[in-house]
């Protein structure tokens, strides 16, 4: 109970001498603190995702003092606890989300059981997925391996030990070949982007004289950006 005082002591005073002086450097180094212990001890976030915390905190920082000084909280430290939290749940929120839009590999030697695939679904699948699954139980495994990594496809049991297989030949790793790919992938997002951006300009100068001309471009942009 004693080294929580200290904790909220230490934290009250981090916020007045920024309130009071302008220097937010302790804060900042508060936040640091208790963002780290919020996001790892529930929500196991790593160092990127809690600099990014962070980062979003720092950004608040303004917002963040006007709410407490308006609100009339009589706890600082619930307060603030409460604040971060919402915004290390903020940064949960957007990593689950950027899990489910990409496609999941895994280590084949870190899954447990047997190394026969045996099919497990918590929830009955769509019509689509038993359709694709019938097409692709018949097709050669190199194939279906093949198509699954090119439409980025989740890859089963049994895709992960043809894979490794195949990579162990060459002397190759799952875990280089897909840094490989991701580099590949972003050098080709990079090359998208480049490309969009010689359009706007293209499409400005085209439509320099007409009304409106940078917002139709950039609406041009966005729909291009939908389809990449």
């Amino acid at each position: 109970m004693q080294q929580k005082t200290e904790l909220d002591c230490i934290f009250i005073n981090s916020y007045l001498k920024y309130k009071n002086l302008g220097d937010s450097k302790d804060l900042i180094e508060q936040a640091a603190f208790w963002i780290g212990r919020i996001a790892v001890r529930k929500y196991s976030l790593g160092e990127d995702e809690r600099s990014e915390v962070l980062l979003k905190f720092i950004q608040k920082i303004e917002y963040f003092s006007k709410i407490y000084e308006t609100g009339k909280f009589e706890n600082f430290s619930a307060f603030a606890i409460v604040f971060l939290k919402h915004l290390v749940l903020n940064q949960w929120k957007k990593k689950i989300n950027s899990l489910k839009r990409k496609p999941i590999f895994l280590e084949p030697d870190s899954l447990p059981g047997s190394v026969v695939y045996e099919p497990d679904y918590d929830c009955e699948p769509s019509p689509h997925k038993i359709f694709l699954q019938e097409i692709l139980q018949n097709l050669d495994p190199r194939g279906v391996l093949i198509f699954k990594l090119k439409h980025n496809l989740f890859l089963e049991r049994k895709d992960i030990l043809l894979l490794k297989s195949i990579l162990a030949s060459s002397r190759n790793s799952i875990r280089d070949f897909l840094k490989e790919r991701v580099e590949r992938t972003s050098f080709v997002r990079c090359k998208e982007i480049m490309i969009l951006e010689k359009m706007e300009i293209s499409h400005q100068l085209l439509f320099s004289n007409r009304k409106d001309a940078a917002n139709f471009s950039s609406q041009k942009k966005r729909k291009l950006r939908k389809n990449f």
